[in-house]
């Protein structure tokens, strides 16, 4: 997740929302696909 938030910083946000959908598909917790989730709505 930190990778995409770098992503995002540097304004290459395609590659951000890839990074923090495959972060999702990876299975994280609960409390990590939230945080996912809240990035991916800011993108």
């Amino acid at each position: 997740m930190h990778y995409a938030m770098a992503l995002k910083q540097k304004g290459d946000l395609p590659a951000a929302k890839r990074e923090l959908e495959a972060a999702l598909n990876s299975g994280p917790s609960k409390d990590e696909a939230a945080k996912i989730q809240e990035l991916l709505r800011t993108l």
